[in-house]
């Protein structure tokens, strides 16, 4: 199963439309925030668009929410099937989001450092 399904992920996505609403935002007030527009936003919050962490850090932030916060919630909560529980980790939230954060800034920098190389 794709993890955009996964019940983890949609608790994830659903705490963040709840957030958003409860704050009075509209789609298009968030979704401009981040330089998107609001069928981007409707995606992700309807689980048709996958949230990437680096999205998801600055979602978390417009909605001033603690991102790491957030993460240790649904760890902490999860059951046998979360992929949010991951085994044998032993850091905390903050160290795991600035590692994946890392791992994907480097992934995108090769990708764009060869693709301007060979194509």
């Amino acid at each position: 199963m794709k993890t955009i399904y996964h019940p983890g992920y949609r608790r994830l996505v659903g705490k963040l439309r709840e957030a958003r609403r409860q704050q009075g935002y509209h789609l298009k007030d968030v979704a401009n925030k981040l330089g998107r527009n609001k069928n981007w936003l409707h995606r992700i919050e309807t689980s048709l668009t996958r949230l990437d962490v680096l999205q998801f850090v600055r979602l978390c932030s417009i909605l001033n929410l603690s991102s790491s916060a957030l993460l240790a919630e649904l760890e902490e909560s999860s059951d046998d099937d979360s992929f949010l529980a991951i085994s044998g980790y032993t850091g905390s939230p903050q160290k795991l989001i600035m590692e994946v954060t890392i791992s994907l800034l480097w992934i995108s920098i090769r990708e764009k450092y060869f693709s301007a190389i060979f194509f």
